[in-house]
């Protein structure tokens, strides 16, 4: 993947976090989870919350 995302067993793992206005906060965090047809394409997309808004 482009991002240096690696897709691994027909999915693609993917973390991210969201930052407060101030840039500097981690206001959340989670983890994208894109299932993979077999061309490669997305076929169901799941997210998990590792952590939630305070």
């Amino acid at each position: 993947m482009a991002d240096g995302t690696a897709a691994h067993h027909g999915s693609a793992p993917v973390p991210w976090q969201m930052l407060a206005i101030d840039g500097a906060t981690v206001a959340a965090a989670g983890m994208q989870f894109p299932v993979l047809d077999e061309t490669g394409r997305v076929s169901s997309d799941y997210q998990f919350i590792t952590r939630s808004p305070a």
